[in-house]
């Protein structure tokens, strides 16, 4: 964040909604403006906002400037030199694995479908209980669906064995996959890149995380490159670390919680980033090398 504001001479507003306000500068870097309903992020300043709404007070033509000890948005000022440093980084620690078994039994997804977005990239997952999903589907048509299985398999399986081509293959075909400001692919690819830093050591999982990104770099939007930017240095909103640490305590009920706040961001993002997480637990538990764990 200090980088962002010492490196910029021309931000400018990319985007602005009811509790998001994101910011650009001239390299193309990202930090967002958010509510505190939203949340600590990788990127992102919560704002005491006086206004109801970001959209109240800031548009696409709206002045931006970078001032001594703040930005300054049209009128309102907002100071960032005591803004509340975040450890955005997850202390990965130990986890243990068989625990990750009982996130993908049919009995939790099961609890779990009610409040899952049945238009979400899950539908592909290899599961019968989410075979209703694909009815009644206007959005999500079979070429779409079919793609996003046929290369979410491949980057999973692509990990798993620690296949370069597959995982770049696996990357390009999700990477701009579907409409909105963070695509259905990229979100399954978030998902995915959660999981591997999870489960695999630091040096195979940052790695494997780096690729994904300089492949997914050219494919998608601004605002996603972001995202998977900060996810390959391990770094994810608070969402995800409350998630992180269900997992990590072994607490079942609470990694159900976890997961119905993730499904909150935007319209089927959530629910597809966790069909990415979902999909490589899948994958591993079903691999002959990791069968037996």
């Amino acid at each position: 964040m200090v980088d962002w504001l010492e490196r910029t001479k021309e931000p400018r507003v990319y985007q602005v909604f009811d509790s998001v306000c994101n910011l650009i500068n001239e390299f193309g870097e990202i930090i967002s403006l958010v509510s505190k309903q939203i949340g600590s992020g990788p990127f992102s300043i919560i704002v005491d906002n006086p206004m109801e709404s970001f959209q109240a007070f800031l548009g696409g033509k709206t002045r931006i400037s970078i001032i001594p000890g703040g930005l300054k948005l049209g009128e309102f000022i907002l100071g960032t030199t005591d803004i509340p440093k975040w450890q955005s980084k997850i202390d990965v620690g130990k986890i243990n694995i068989i625990f990750l078994k009982e996130i993908i039994s049919d009995s939790f997804l099961e609890g779990l479908k009610p409040v899952i977005s049945s238009t979400s990239l899950f539908s592909t997952l290899d599961y019968s209980i989410f075979t209703d999903f694909t009815e009644g589907q206007i959005n999500i048509n079979s070429r779409f669906k079919n793609r996003a299985k046929t290369f979410g398999r491949k980057l999973c399986e692509g990990i798993l064995d620690d296949n370069n081509d597959l995982i770049c293959t696996g990357t390009r075909g999700l990477a701009g996959l579907g409409g909105g400001l963070t695509p259905a692919g990229d979100d399954f690819i978030l998902g995915v890149m959660f999981a591997n830093i999870m489960m695999f050591n630091e040096n195979k999982s940052k790695r494997i995380n780096s690729e994904i990104v300089i492949e997914a770099s050219p494919l998608t939007t601004t605002l996603s490159i972001s995202w998977l930017i900060s996810a390959a240095k391990g770094e994810f909103d608070m969402k995800w670390h409350d998630l992180f640490e269900a997992i990590k305590k072994q607490e079942i009920h609470h990694v159900y919680l976890g997961m119905k706040e993730i499904f909150t961001h935007g319209s089927t993002s959530g629910s597809d980033a966790i069909a990415g997480f979902i999909s490589l637990l899948y994958f591993y538990f079903n691999h002959p090398n990791y069968s037996n764990n």
